[in-house]
Order: structure tokens, then C-alpha cells, then sequence
């Protein structure tokens, strides 16, 4: 038992009877002298008992270390009076309130006097009239009691400011009679579940409406405690109530900005970006929100900075849209479709002038202003007869049942010290029915509709919290430079769904409260123009006036409230997001547009972040599709099929790249290479190198000495690169980049490689046997070091190779033998086959380095596409040269060949004789192509000459680049071969 909390009064006496009082004598040592008063009565001692016995023993243990400041305190202001904890007889304490008076010293041995009394009646306090009375009328929480048929017996003037009349008037009322938009039911239900248990119920939270503001869902938080008589009887309940209205819309706004912050932004694509805006806003904010955004947002272009100019020549595109039930009203576009409106519509007019607007209550005409205009295929549907309702599925809303309140009309406010003069938005200057209000002060009048400058800036984060404007519906516009964030706004509950809203009347109408202002007309708001959507065409700045509405697609709530915020980023504007509600009767105030502004100016950033990456993503993209092959040659020598990934997917680029180059004689030549690093300078690296290959390659170079000029150009670009400070530790440009050259020969069937510091190709054998080929070590390109060599390796046909990177084999578990077991075990088509392996290898992302890989299986050409004639270096051969030629292109059905074929036969035929030694092959190829070909033993080239009109010779060559589509020379350890290809038509069949 602690220690009562008494103070000390000292020279004053307590108030107590001396009849009740037990007095006692102590000496100097704290022992009592005398014969005790009352001493029995009160501490249950005899006054014999009572005689000799110390102080101490007397008071409970603690409390004998209080006795020296007691002395010390009677000594210096000569009494001491408070309350002591003393030891009852049967060992139980007490509280008693004692005064200690010291005694004069010829009162000797007494030394000190103590009076001592119970402390309960001299400390009981009574709630007297006064204290009640102070209790009714000035407490801040609403008290009520309620009998044990939850019928109301008392309350006090704190409850009157919910509603629901004086206290006289509320006895004997249930709540639902007085507060019939609260939830009755569930409230008695707490009430009985406490008088059944006695377990008070504290802090529960309710949301509804309150007679006092029947237009708004008010929070309470409410305390239930049951009331008991001296026998344990309940009589009854006392439920007190506060209004938390203010804090629980701030966490309902905490939490929707919370969840914004989570799911706005999580990609880099616009229209998802702006979807998500749509979906975290419904149902918490507004029954129906769309976003719109410049077309030129969606594909990735600059808009121009500030609000836009010539707003009404804009394509805005619907980005995103959600809506709390399917087939709503408002939802007349589909995401993804143009959405037009009118020139003299909200969001037009939010694009023009970079403001919010809001709109408490809606007429139908300035609804549909509000709303883009009806697809194309309802432009044929006839609106109904005036004062006639629509019938059943004709998407036209019912007029005759919906009751609309009046709406004021739209008010536009010019940003603080703008100058801007004040227009209306619709050409005429400003009249009565819209008056232009001042920026700021409580003395503007209230309107039901507002427009309001956005905040400073997305990049600045925005305040959760405002001080509350004087009218709910105002204008308002920031003073320019005050830097101040938008704050949020208020949400509904989820526990009050629309269903539980009270159907008002007028009286009840949330709308038809005093500090609403009075609204114009209909006559003055706009209507929608009937423009197809899906058209690009600009929307024209003259209404159709004679259009009929658009036709609704539901006879639903229709919406009432509208809000339009322009979706802003870095003085940009990206477009407009609209919220309506319809089936929630609160209308929006300036807390709903603050929140909206918010939420959207969150979005406008993230949604600029995926609108520059997409721009950047097209422009890699372009770049990367520029640099790798947009498809697969034609060719005869391989059936090819490939694959790419870059380690950095968000761009899209990386240093990997493969390549698939017809050669000369039916050849092709197979390439793979990795530059060092990623992202735009490794792909800019390595489009400088495919380029170089495949210019060296058109030289028909052996594989070694191809790596060799490569290897060349490298040193040459890297050193005038360091001389003009491009280049550096981070960035070594095409140093160290690795390449393999192959070429195939369909004819013998064989395949001369070369490699710079690449990994050898994986041959898989038509009986399935996968083989990795000895290479000769080459340096990679631009380290120098050993010369390169090529091997030749032969080939069945049917084999397949595949040429890849290391990005490919790095994951754990790949290697070359991860490669050997998918290739041995797949048996699928060419395409399909390359996708797998590279899924199988490397399936996890991040990707952390890029991957590339090219299969090719090979192919032979058929006996009878290859015709081969050795001849003597005799000049008389050139003759039956071409005679046999001749008969070979018969035999094939080109006779409309053969002029030019024996022209090209002669001459080369004829420049092998006179300017070469040894034999002289002539080969013709008939592929996608014809080609002939004549072998011999010189190593001398052929150059092309202009002859003179007086030379006799030097023609040749000039004639067959006439008559062919290319010629060219290649050298080999023989000699060298001179060929002339010529086109085919390309329905010739190519023979068996």
C-alpha cells in the first residue's frame, strides 16, 4: 500500500472534530508520556498498550524516516500538520492526518503534542453544484449517459455541437433517433457488449455523418464505461465522444500518399506510370480519375517548357483511367485511344494556363464540358425528345430522376503578380455570372468552384499537412515565390461505403449550407463537341453548337464534383488528370484538390522520368539496331539463326556483336566479338569495329591476315584517340576487344578460322557430338604480341557451329561444358534452339555482362551447281572456253546469260593466258548468283583501267564491271582467283 499523497499544511489546523481526534503526549526521545486520548478507537490500542511505546513503532516503517524533517519543520515554523501511514494493531496500516505542536519546556517531560484523526473524512470531497454546473458547460468532450435500454437520460452542452438537439430534447431518444447517420446498430452493439461484461470500451473510432454536417463523414473517437449502484447493479452507460475528424483525415492522407510513394514510379513506362496515378487515387480520393497526357509525352518527345501554348491544337492520348464500377459514365475513352474535349473545357484550359480547377457541384452541361466527347460510333445516336427519359440501353443518362443542384460557374485566377489580365477562357471579358476573385485573404467570397495555382515544383516534397482555408470551395491562387508545397487533402473511409450515405433531402443536401455561395446557371457552362477521339487532327476553336450531347454508357450516379490538375514536371507540361465522383455525395473542398495536387505532382515527376528514358531507350535503340545486323544475308553456305542480350537491358546497348557476311565463290564469312564495358561507348566501339570487318572482309582476306589489319586500325584509332584526350581508364575504347573470324567454303567444305583473344566455337556433329576446336593463341586486338594464324577445320554437312561470347558460359554451373550438354541435348529448329541455349546458360538477372550467340549449321552446295573446266595456257583454249560455258548455262536454262557469261569467260580467260603462269582453272557457281571464277598460279593483281579511245587494249575489266554486279580478286596459297558475280531472276530454281 503506497503512501497517500498528502501535503504538508503546516499552521493550519484540519478540519476534524476534537470528538473524533486522538491525542498524544511524546517526550524529548519520542515516547509517550501521559495517558492517550481515543488512542483504542482509532489504532485499536489500549491507553495502556499506548503508554511507554516509541513513535516508531506506531507508524508504518517507511514512514519513521519522515520524523527528523518533521521535527526540523516544527521547530522553525512551530507546527506541522499532513498525513502519515500508522500501524493499526491487527498489523493492517491506516492513513490519519496529524498535526505535531511542540510543548513548552516547563512542560517537561512532555515534549511533543500530536493530534491525530482518520484521513477519509477529513479528506472527502463532495461534486457539488458548482462543479457539475462547470462540468456541462465547459467541458470539451461530449458526455452522455444512457439507461440500460440505451436510451439517452443525461448529456452535456459539448454534445450539442454533433447535432441532434438539447439535452432536454434528446431524453428518452435512442441514438439512431438522434443521430440517424451514425451506425446505429454497431455502436448499441458495443453498448450492450458493455453492460453485459463491465469491460470498458476506449478510444474506438467511428466514422459518419452528424446532423451538424450532414454533407461531410465526420471521426469520433468513442469511450463506453458502465455505470454500477453500491450492490453491482448496472444502471446504465457513459459514453463520451471526441471529434478526431482532423487527425484521422490527416492518417487517411498519410497513408494514400504512402501507398502513392510505393506504386507510382515503380517502372519506366508512361503508361503504366500513369495507370498507377489512376489506380492509387481510386477509390481513396475519387470515384473516377483520368490521365492524359501530350501525345508527344507517349512517344518520348521534348514538349515545350510552361503551360501550353495554343492548347486547344493539342492531341492529348487517355495514358490511364480506373473507376470504382464498370461502365461508368465518365469513362467515354479508353486508355490508349485520343482524348478530345472541347476548347472551353477544364482541362484545355488547365493545359493553357498551368492552374488546377475544381468544381463542387456539376451541371449537367458543365459535366459534359468536363468530359472528353463520344467515340465515333455513337456520333450516329439521337439524343431523346426534351423532358423525355431515355429508354433502356440507349446510354443516354436519365434527366428526368437525377436531382442536380446549381453550380456556379468556373472562376480561372491568374498566379500572384503574373499581370496576367483576367479572362474567362471563353473570349468575352468577365462578367457577373464569373467574377474574378482576390489571391488571398479571408475576405474572398466562397464559390463553388475554384481554379488554383499548381505547386512550386515536383522536385520539392510536397507538405503533408495545410492550415485550413476559410471556405471550403475558393478561389486561390500562391503568391508567386512563397514556396509553398501543396498540402494533402482528406479521403473517405472505407467504412462508410456510398451505400450507407443518406439519401437527403434538400434540407439534408450537403451542398445547401450557408457558407456555400449561390451558383449560376446552367446556361453559362459548356457542352461537349463531337470530335472522333481516335483522329489526329487538332481540336477545332470554334464549338459545334448544334452537336448533340454525347450519350452516356450508363444510367448510374452520374458524376456531381470534378477536379482538373495539370500534370507538371521541371516547367514542363506533360498533360491533365481528372477526378469525378458520382456515387460518394461529398463533394471535393481545397483539402481534395491539395491531396490531388500532391499526388499528381509526385506523378508528373515520375512520369518526366519515364518520358526521358523512353526518348533516350529510342535513341539507343536506334543506335543499336543501326550497329548490329537488322537481319540475316541471303546465302546459300549456312542456315544461321542468333541471339542478343545486353547485360544493360534499360538501354539496350552493349560491346557484343556477331555478324553473317556473303564472300566471294559462295562463301560466307561467320565473325563474333566482345569489346570491353557497356552501354553506349562499348556499342559505338563496337560498330566501329563490324564496320571495319566487314570493309575488310569485302577484300576477300584470309582470317589471319583480316585480324591483322583489324589489329592495326585499333592501335591507329587508340593512339589518335589518346593524342586528342578522348578515351582513359574508364573508357579503353576498342583495346582488348576479342574477335573470331571464320570463313566458310560450302564447295570443299571447310572452315578457315582465326582468333583474337576469343573463345574457340562449339561444332556439333551431325551424329550429335559436340567438339571444341584447337585454336592457334592470338592476342586481342590492340595488345600486340605473337602474330595471328588461322587453322583449317573440315566439315560435314549438317554440322552446326555456334560462336558466342563469354557472357554466355559465365554463370555459375555454364562453362564450355554447361554449352556441350545443351547443345547435345537439344533436337529443336535453328531459332528455337539459339533462345533456349541462351536461357538455359544464363537465366538470372542482373545480367552482368552481355551475351551474344550465333548457330549456323552448314550447308553444301549440289554437284550440279558448281561446273569446274582445268585449261591449258594456250590461247586457242579460250575459245572452247566458251563453248563451255556456254552449254553448262543451257544446261542450267540461262541461255539469256550466256552473251555476257562467254564475254567474262573470254577476258578472263584471255588476261590468265597472257598475264599469268602455270595452270588455269575456270569454275562457274550457280547459286543465288552466278559466278565464275578463273584460277592461277600469279600473285599479280588486275587493276581496272580507263582506256583511251586511241588504245588498243585495257577495255576488259571496264567491260565486265559493266556487265556484272561485282568482280573481284582473292588471293590464295596457290595463286589467286579473279570472279564475276551476275544477278539471277530470282524465281530460277537451282538445280539438284
Amino acid at each position: 500500500m503506497g503512501r497517500p499523497e498528502g501535503t504538508d499544511t503546516t499552521g493550519q489546523a484540519p478540519a476534524f472534530g476534537v470528538t473524533d481526534a486522538v491525542v498524544l503526549v511524546f517526550d524529548a526521545g519520542g515516547a509517550v508520556v501521559g495517558r492517550p486520548y481515543a488512542a483504542e478507537r482509532l489504532l485499536g490500542h489500549s491507553a495502556q498498550e499506548m503508554r511507554g511505546r516509541h513513535v516508531e513503532s506506531l507508524l508504518a516503517p517507511r514512514e519513521a524516516a519522515r520524523l527528523p524533517a518533521i521535527r526540523k519543520r516544527c521547530a522553525t515554523d512551530g507546527a506541522w500538520s499532513g498525513a502519515l501511514l500508522a500501524r493499526h494493531q491487527d498489523g493492517r496500516d491506516i492513513t490519519v492526518d496529524v498535526t505535531v505542536l511542540p510543548l513548552p519546556g516547563d512542560a517537561a517531560p512532555a515534549r511533543w503534542l500530536a493530534v491525530a484523526t482518520g484521513a477519509a473524512p477529513s479528506r472527502q470531497w463532495t461534486m457539488g453544484p458548482a462543479l457539475l454546473e462547470r462540468m456541462v458547460t465547459e467541458a470539451p468532450v461530449g458526455i452522455a449517459l444512457v439507461d440500460t435500454e440505451l436510451r439517452c437520460v443525461w448529456s452535456n452542452t459539448a454534445l450539442e455541437r454533433f447535432g441532434g438537439g438539447r439535452a432536454d430534447q434528446r431524453r428518452g431518444r435512442r441514438l439512431a433517433e438522434i443521430q440517424p447517420g451514425f451506425d446505429a446498430e454497431l455502436l448499441e452493439s458495443k453498448m450492450r457488449q458493455v453492460l453485459a461484461t463491465g469491460e470498458p470500451v476506449t478510444g474506438y473510432e467511428h466514422v459518419g455523418r452528424t446532423r451538424a454536417d450532414p454533407g461531410r463523414d465526420r471521426a469520433h473517437a468513442m469511450s463506453f464505461v458502465r455505470l454500477d449502484d453500491d450492490s453491482g447493479r448496472a444502471l446504465g452507460i457513459c459514453y463520451a465522444v471526441v471529434d478526431i475528424t482532423d487527425r484521422y483525415r490527416a492518417r487517411l492522407r498519410l497513408a494514400l500518399m504512402a501507398r502513392a510513394s510505393e506504386r507510382i514510379g515503380r517502372s519506366l513506362d508512361v503508361m503504366g506510370t500513369a495507370q498507377d496515378l489512376a489506380d492509387v487515387a481510386v477509390p481513396g480520393l475519387a470515384d473516377f480519375v483520368a490521365v492524359d497526357l501530350l501525345d508527344s509525352v507517349i512517344r518520348g518527345a521534348e514538349p515545350s517548357p510552361g503551360p501550353t501554348a495554343g492548347a486547344t491544337a493539342v492531341r492529348l492520348v487517355r495514358a490511364g483511367a480506373q473507376t470504382v464500377r464498370a461502365g461508368a459514365p465518365e469513362a467515354v475513352v479508353e486508355p490508349g485511344e485520343a482524348a478530345a474535349y472541347r476548347p472551353s473545357s477544364p482541362q484545355i484550359g488547365c493545359l493553357a494556363h498551368g492552374r488546377s480547377w475544381r468544381a463542387a457541384r456539376l451541371d449537367p452541361p458543365a459535366r459534359d464540358s468536363a468530359l472528353p466527347v463520344r467515340p465515333p460510333e455513337h456520333q450516329g445516336e439521337a439524343a431523346p425528345p426534351a423532358g423525355q427519359p431515355p429508354t433502356a440501353g440507349s446510354g443516354q443518362p436519365p434527366t428526368a430522376t437525377y436531382e442536380q443542384p446549381p453550380s456556379a460557374a468556373s472562376e480561372w485566377l491568374p498566379a500572384a503578380g503574373s499581370g496576367q489580365a483576367p479572362s474567362t477562357g471563353s473570349g468575352r471579358p468577365p462578367g457577373p455570372e464569373a467574377e474574378w476573385l482576390p489571391a488571398a485573404g479571408p475576405e474572398r467570397a466562397p464559390a463553388a468552384e475554384s481554379v488554383r495555382a499548381p505547386s512550386p515544383g515536383p522536385e520539392q516534397a510536397p507538405s503533408a499537412a495545410s492550415e485550413r482555408a476559410p471556405s471550403a470551395e475558393s478561389v486561390r491562387a500562391p503568391s508567386a515565390g512563397s514556396g509553398q508545397a501543396p498540402t494533402a487533402g482528406s479521403e473517405r473511409s472505407p467504412w462508410a461505403g456510398p451505400e450507407q450515405a443518406p439519401t437527403a433531402g434538400p434540407e439534408q443536401a450537403p451542398w445547401a449550407g450557408p457558407e456555400q455561395a449561390p451558383t449560376a446557371g446552367p446556361e453559362h457552362a459548356a457542352s461537349a463537341v463531337p470530335v472522333p477521339p481516335s483522329s489526329a487532327a487538332p481540336v477545332s476553336p470554334e464549338p459545334a453548337e448544334a452537336a448533340a450531347p454525347a450519350p452516356r454508357p450508363s444510367t448510374g450516379p452520374m458524376a456531381h464534383t470534378a477536379m482538373v490538375v495539370p500534370i507538371l514536371a521541371r516547367g514542363v507540361t506533360l498533360g491533365v488528370a481528372t477526378f469525378f465522383r458520382s456515387r460518394r455525395d461529398e463533394a471535393f473542398d481545397e483539402d481534395d484538390l491539395r491531396l490531388a495536387e500532391e499526388l499528381v505532382a509526385r506523378a508528373a515527376v515520375c512520369l518526366d522520368n519515364a518520358r526521358r528514358y523512353a526518348r533516350e531507350r529510342a535513341a539507343a535503340l536506334v543506335l543499336q539496331r543501326s550497329l548490329l545486323p537488322h537481319g540475316l544475308p541471303l546465302q546459300e553456305a549456312v542456315d544461321a539463326a542468333s541471339f542478343y542480350r545486353p547485360a544493360d537491358e534499360l538501354s539496350g546497348l552493349g560491346g557484343d556483336w556477331f555478324d553473317v557476311i556473303p564472300l566471294s565463290g559462295a562463301r560466307v564469312a561467320l565473325v563474333v566479338g566482345e569489346v570491353l564495358g557497356h552501354g553506349i561507348e562499348a556499342a559505338a566501339t563496337m560498330g566501329q569495329l563490324r564496320t571495319a570487318v566487314r570493309t575488310l572482309a569485302d577484300l576477300d582476306l584470309s582470317p589471319e591476315e583480316l585480324l591483322a589489319h583489324l589489329d592495326d586500325l585499333v592501335l591507329q584509332v587508340t593512339r589518335e584517340g589518346r593524342e586528342a584526350g578522348i578515351g582513359g581508364a574508364t573508357n579503353p575504347g576498342a583495346v582488348g576487344t576479342s574477335c573470331l573470324y571464320a570463313v566458310y567454303d560450302p564447295v570443299s567444305l571447310s572452315c578457315d578460322l582465326a582468333s583474337a583473344g576469343h573463345l574457340a566455337p562449339a561444332v556439333v556433329a551431325p551424329d550429335g557430338t559436340v567438339g571444341f576446336p584447337e585454336l592457334p593463341p592470338g592476342p586481342a586486338l590492340g595488345i600486340g604480341g605473337l602474330p595471328f594464324e588461322s587453322v583449317e577445320l573440315p566439315l560435314e554437312e549438317g554440322s552446326v557451329l555456334a560462336f558466342y561470347t563469354d557472357g554466355l558460359i559465365a554463370a555459375p554451373g555454364a562453362g564450355k561444358e554447361g554449352l556441350r550438354r545443351v547443345l547435345r541435348s537439344r533436337e529443336l529448329p535453328l531459332d528455337q534452339l539459339c533462345r533456349s541455349v541462351v536461357d538455359e546458360l544464363a537465366p538470372s538477372r542482373p545480367y552482368t555482362d552481355d551475351a551474344a550467340l550465333l548457330l549456323v549449321r552448314t550447308r553444301s552446295l549440289a554437284a550440279g551447281q558448281v561446273a569446274v573446266w582445268d585449261l591449258p595456257a594456250d590461247p586457242a583454249v579460250v575459245a572452247r572456253a566458251r563453248v563451255m560455258a556456254a552449254r553448262q548455262l543451257a544446261a542450267w536454262g540461262l541461255e539469256e546469260l550466256a552473251f555476257t557469261t562467254e564475254l567474262v569467260v573470254s577476258e578472263l580467260v584471255t588476261n590468265a593466258i597472257r598475264h599469268a603462269s602455270g595452270p588455269i582453272r575456270l569454275r562457274l557457281i550457280l547459286e543465288r548468283t552466278l559466278i565464275c571464277e578463273v584460277f592461277d598460279a600469279s600473285s599479280t593483281s588486275p587493276h581496272l583501267r580507263h582506256a583511251r579511245t586511241t588504245d588498243e587494249s585495257g577495255r576488259g575489266l571496264f567491260l565486265i564491271s559493266q556487265f556484272t554486279r561485282r568482280w573481284g580478286t582473292r588471293y590464295t596459297a596457290e595463286g589467286k582467283v579473279i570472279w564475276a558475280e551476275q544477278p539471277l531472276d530470282r524465281d530460277t530454281p537451282a538445280p539438284e
